[in-house]
């Protein structure tokens, strides 16, 4: 979810009726997970065996892929987007936001 809404290499998505871009991973996915918490929905009495959980991605600009055509998270790609901020050095999700 740190490069989301992206396209994989090579395919530029498709856009809906209205024109609208429609990304391969779009930006917020949503998740069912147990419910821990006992959050009750509204109008129930009860608190449901599992909620939904919604994870929004940040965006970051992809600097490399992999093979399969997915933004790089490795090692390395993961220390260019942080930087050395102890050097005082940002990396680029620094400078995204």
């Amino acid at each position: 979810m740190l490069f989301a809404p992206f396209n994989k290499k090579g395919s530029h998505g498709t856009a809906d009726e209205n024109g609208v871009l429609i990304y391969d991973y779009p930006k917020e996915r949503t998740f069912k997970v147990e419910n821990l918490t006992g959050i009750i929905k509204e109008g129930k009495s009860q608190a449901l065996k599992y909620r939904e959980m919604t994870i929004s991605g940040f965006g970051l600009p992809v600097s490399e892929y992999t093979l399969g055509g997915l933004p790089s998270a490795d090692t390395p790609n993961i220390k260019k987007l942080a930087g050395n901020p102890d050097k005082g050095e940002y990396g680029d999700a620094y400078k995204h936001f």
